[in-house]
């Protein structure tokens, strides 16, 4: 299986990149947890994960701990190893493509 993960995480000095391994993240909130902990307590962050080019997910965290999700092609994480971390959201939002 070939993907990318990457988070962006405002620190005291800027934004900074950390390489993750998505695969420890067992759903979404966990996922947050790995964000939150990348960064600074009141700062914002951006994991990007890319599955074998067929889809790109977002996720941010904004300074107001407001969770934003954007998933490329909703059916292709459907089918994923990954679709444990957004099974929440993809129940949740049956009909945005």
């Amino acid at each position: 299986m070939s993907y990318f993960t990457e988070i962006l995480a405002e620190t005291s000095d800027g934004f900074r990149a950390l390489d993750v391994d998505v695969r420890d993240a067992s759903d979404l909130d966990s996922l947050v947890e790995m964000m939150q902990a990348a960064g600074s307590e009141d700062g914002e962050s951006v994991a990007v994960i890319e599955h074998e080019d067929e889809w790109f997910g977002l996720v941010r965290v904004c300074t107001d701990n407001e969770i934003r999700v954007f998933l490329s092609d909703l059916r292709a994480v459907e089918l994923s190893p990954f679709a444990d971390i957004f099974a929440d959201f993809l129940d949740s939002q049956p009909d945005a493509y």
